[in-house]
């Protein structure tokens, strides 16, 4: 698991870009509507980057975007059976009668 000391240096990291970010932007930039682009995008990339990785940190569960363990346990324990079957062991041969050289 991720250490939790290090996901609150992160979210505290984040409430200060989303404080700190208008603030540098209003006194950068003269219009008032690239201070709210040049504060959005960062802003929300860094927010997207976030979600990103907590989805990443944990892919098993039952969320929309996990991983179907179930199902995978499904085929896994199906192509465990299929080893087992009384027919599973048997090597390929040919008939005694199949010709085996190229001579015409």
């Amino acid at each position: 698991k991720f250490p939790f000391p290090y996901a609150q240096i992160i979210v505290t990291m984040l409430v200060m870009l989303t404080i700190l970010t208008p603030i540098a932007m209003s006194v950068m930039l003269p219009h008032y509507v690239w201070s709210t682009l040049g504060t959005f995008f960062p802003i929300f990339g860094a927010f997207c980057l976030n979600n990103v990785s907590q989805e990443l940190e944990m892919p098993y569960g039952d969320d929309y975007n996990d991983l179907p363990i179930a199902r995978f346990q499904e085929e896994m324990n199906s192509s465990l059976m299929m080893l087992i079957h009384c027919n599973a062991d048997h090597v390929a041969s040919t008939n005694k009668q199949a010709r085996t050289d190229f001579k015409g």
